[in-house]
Protein backbone atom coordinates (compact mmCIF):
# COMPACT_ATOMS: atom_id res chain seq x y z
CA UNK A 1 0.00 0.00 0.00
CA UNK A 2 2.82 2.54 0.67
CA UNK A 3 4.78 1.96 -2.42
CA UNK A 4 1.96 2.31 -4.39
CA UNK A 5 0.48 5.58 -2.21
CA UNK A 6 4.61 6.76 -2.76
CA UNK A 7 4.03 6.26 -6.42
CA UNK A 8 0.88 7.98 -7.06
CA UNK A 9 2.59 11.14 -4.81
CA UNK A 10 5.78 10.99 -6.51
CA UNK A 11 4.24 11.02 -10.68
CA UNK A 12 2.31 14.58 -9.64
CA UNK A 13 5.45 15.45 -7.81
CA UNK A 14 7.70 14.85 -10.55
CA UNK A 15 5.65 16.78 -13.32
CA UNK A 16 5.02 19.72 -11.19
CA UNK A 17 8.88 19.55 -10.62
CA UNK A 18 9.65 19.30 -14.33
CA UNK A 19 6.62 22.13 -15.67
CA UNK A 20 8.16 24.71 -13.04
CA UNK A 21 11.50 24.08 -14.10
CA UNK A 22 10.86 24.50 -17.92
CA UNK A 23 8.97 27.37 -17.10
CA UNK A 24 11.63 28.90 -15.73
CA UNK A 25 13.84 28.20 -18.90
CA UNK A 26 10.94 29.57 -20.94
CA UNK A 27 11.74 32.83 -19.04
CA UNK A 28 15.43 33.43 -19.38
CA UNK A 29 15.17 32.10 -22.87
CA UNK A 30 12.84 35.04 -23.34
CA UNK A 31 14.97 37.68 -21.37
CA UNK A 32 18.10 36.68 -23.47
CA UNK A 33 15.99 36.93 -26.70
CA UNK A 34 15.10 40.57 -25.48
CA UNK A 35 18.49 41.43 -24.79
CA UNK A 36 19.64 40.57 -28.00
CA UNK A 37 16.95 41.99 -29.85
CA UNK A 38 18.35 45.26 -28.41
Amino acid sequence: MRKKMNGKIAIPVIFVFLSSFWHTIIIRIKLVEQIYKF
